[in-house]
């Protein structure tokens, strides 16, 4: 696969990528966040196939699947994929993002005890 995915998805939809490409990485945040801050056991099975078309859900069941037949993943391996990023400046904003997900998190289970 050459083809850039965000000019597939552009051309996919006859729209241009610098509109596409927000919409991308505000669904990636928002899923990203979904999975770090839910407090059930199953995201996937409980809440989210109400929140995704049946072709959404279908294709992130069917990319799951792909990885981890793929990959032997372990908490804490995509830091070395961010390093791979290049200079800290590109991707230190989307680390501040998720200090702000741990502290919400960390206030919401700390609230619950009291």
């Amino acid at each position: 696969m050459s083809d850039h995915l965000m000019r597939v998805i552009a051309d996919n939809l006859g729209q241009d990528v610098e509109e596409v490409q927000p919409v991308i990485d505000e669904f990636l945040l928002q899923l990203h966040r979904r999975f770090y801050e839910y407090k059930d056991a199953d995201l996937i099975g409980q809440d989210l196939h109400y929140q995704l078309s049946h072709q959404g859900y279908y294709h992130l069941l069917g990319l799951f699947d792909c990885f981890s037949e793929r990959y032997d993943w372990e908490r804490g391996f995509a830091q070395e994929y961010i390093l791979r990023l290049g200079l800290r400046s590109k991707w230190l904003p989307y680390q501040h993002q998720m200090e702000s997900w741990k502290q919400q998190r960390f206030t919401e289970s700390k609230d619950d005890t009291d």
